[in-house]
């Protein structure tokens, strides 16, 4: 079957499992119990945070040991959507003051009904888009099917129009008056937008000794955004020290200092690139990487 023909294919299917999974969505509850805290979602995205895939983020161990190596004084979820992670965070980093950004007006409703809803009061919620400028606006597109698709490049199909305010994480940091001695996680999961951020967090990754990121690595959303997922990479690992950041619980898990000793290198690039994209059909995988600088 000739290449275009089956991407066409793709595309239909795409949009027929849309529509499938808004009819799921809309007969599930809305309020998903784990275990250890219980989650308000809005109605498009029911399905996806009652994923084994969510349960197991919220159970993922290596959190404990960012917090037991780094004891992060701050901790940033950008691209927060209804406040999943930042629950997640808010137990792993007790001690630590969160600040949840979501450019979604819709979600923010949802974040502050789940932080309520679970006592937790060391959230700071801010309404903006996270990316390479300090100010100004910028045109976000909300997918009406699946809140958690929601881009401010490369959606295409169903989606309102918002001008929402751009910030940086570099002007985050300096807006909360941290301190170069202070230790940061920060969590990036922005469909595809993640160059854009990380060129807006120069300084705080050049400057600071401590901090540890996580942050989405899908080169299907990124090439949609305009970025070669390849490129993109390649200067991480020249910048930075990457790796990758587990998604699964394992019996036997590596700890924190095994997993950062296994780098990526510039070499890697191109192949990692293609190993991610093989993750999920269609060459839409992605995978998680980490950033990170421990003081010596």
């Amino acid at each position: 079957m000739p290449k275009n023909k089956i991407s066409m294919n793709n595309h239909e299917l795409d949009k027929k499992l849309q529509r499938l999974y808004k009819s799921i969505n809309d007969i599930l509850p809305t309020v998903i119990d784990f275990e250890t805290f219980s989650l308000e979602v809005d109605k498009s995205g029911a399905s996806i945070y009652r994923s084994e895939e969510q349960l197991l983020f919220s159970k993922n161990k290596v959190f404990n040991e960012i917090q037991q190596k780094y004891s992060p004084a701050f901790v940033i979820d950008i691209g927060a959507n209804v406040g999943f992670s930042t629950l997640v965070f808010s137990q792993a980093f007790s001690e630590a003051q969160i600040i949840t950004v979501e450019p979604n007006l819709n979600l923010v409703d949802f974040i502050e009904r789940n932080c309520k809803n679970n006592g937790i009061n060391n959230v700071q919620i801010i309404q903006k888009v996270v990316g390479e400028n300090h100010s100004g606006y910028v045109s976000f597109l909300i997918n009406q099917v699946m809140s958690v698709d929601s881009r401010v490049h490369g959606l295409k199909g169903d989606y309102d129009s918002l001008t929402v305010e751009e910030t940086s994480i570099d002007q985050l940091i300096t807006d909360l008056q941290c301190v170069k001695e202070d230790t940061i996680f920060i969590k990036i999961d922005t469909q595809g937008f993640e160059e854009r951020v990380i060129n807006g967090a120069r300084k705080t990754l050049d400057d600071f000794s401590n901090y540890c990121v996580m942050m989405e690595f899908a080169p299907f959303w990124l090439m949609e955004a305009g970025t070669d997922p390849v490129l993109f990479l390649q200067k991480l690992c020249t910048s930075y020290n990457v790796c990758e950041f587990p998604s699964t619980m394992l019996y036997f898990q590596d700890t924190l200092d095994e997993i950062q000793k296994k780098t990526l290198s510039e070499a890697d690039a191109k192949d990692f690139t293609n190993y991610t994209k093989s993750l999920r059909r269609n060459e839409k995988g992605w995978c998680d990487l980490m950033i990170f600088r421990n003081e010596e």
